[in-house]
């Protein structure tokens, strides 16, 4: 080997050799990720050291492992554990996402047992949270943060808040999707009575010290209205817990969808809560259930 490695290599010479395009390595430029060793001044050529060859050559062969810009854009971004395991956590997803589009495309939502309930009138208060889960599999990792970190953290927060408050919470939760602009998630409990509009502004104030502006402290009465479950046939087997639930989720989607179609309902919303009976919305120790709510 050469014992001069800050050798001129001509951008030509440079994309031959480690397999990226010109577009690449200046986007790479831009982001600092693989700078060229010089820039003339005047005439704005670039060009490259030998020593950046095994650099240019990695991180091709990372992106074709479709490794994340942004995970490059690092002065330790050749940390090859975290890549396997984000790789590994990718996978997993997009075989999941495989087995359940394959239940799903398979199912029939008639099948389904619906539980039809009436329900009296119920007092909630809730924080609203932008929120939207990415098809992408390269937003997993942030997907997953804020479905295992940041939701539960916001959730404590703001039952801690009721409770200074006073304000107790009854063994019911749920989440929602709030349809708008930007989708919003709904972390909601349910609440004996109404809460008075200086305790609502107290518990916003003491939930958006704790979080961001951008998280929302609402409240509201859900009418008295018709409760739809809906639940597998009995002796439907269930290999896997977690596919079939979210198989079930999907194809009850579908079949309330059909029903409201039919005229025979009116649906209060469009979307489903996802309600469980407890004080915590993450308590792992209940399982949660997709309720439609209808209009008597």
């Amino acid at each position: 080997m050469t014992d001069n490695p800050t050798a001129d290599v001509s951008p030509g010479r440079f994309r031959s050799l480690t397999g990226l395009s010109d577009k690449a390595l200046r986007l790479y430029a831009e982001r600092g990720i693989l700078v060229p060793a010089s820039i003339d001044d005047g005439t704005g050529y670039r060009s490259y050291a030998l020593a950046q060859l095994r650099d240019g050559i990695t991180l091709d062969l990372l992106r074709r492992a479709r490794i994340p810009l942004e995970d490059l854009v690092v002065d330790d971004r050749f940390r090859f554990d975290e890549h396997r395991g984000k790789l590994a956590m990718r996978r997993a997803m997009e075989d999941f996402s495989l087995d359940l589009a394959e239940r799903v495309a398979t199912g029939d939502p008639s099948d389904l047992v619906a539980d039809v309930t009436e329900a009296d009138p119920a007092h909630w208060i809730a924080a609203d949270v932008p929120f939207s889960v990415s098809s992408s599999p390269d937003d997993l990792e942030e997907t997953f943060t804020a479905m295992a970190v940041d939701l539960p953290q916001l959730d404590g927060v703001l039952v801690e808040a009721l409770r200074a408050e006073g304000i107790e919470t009854i063994d019911e939760s749920w989440t929602a999707s709030v349809p708008g602009a930007v989708t919003r998630l709904r972390l909601a409990h349910r609440v004996e009575e109404p809460v008075s509009p200086e305790k609502l502004v107290a518990i916003e104030e003491a939930v958006m010290s704790r979080t961001d502006d951008a998280v929302r402290v609402m409240w509201g009465t859900l009418p008295e209205r018709r409760e739809v479950v809906y639940s597998w046939p009995k002796d439907t087997p269930t290999d896997d817990v977690g596919l079939a639930d979210t198989t079930l989720s999907y194809l009850a989607a579908i079949a309330f969808a059909y029903r409201v179609a039919d005229g025979d309902v009116t649906a209060l919303n469009d979307t489903a809560r996802r309600r469980v009976p407890a004080t915590s919305l993450f308590d792992q120790s209940v399982s949660p259930e997709d309720v439609y709510d209808i209009a008597f």
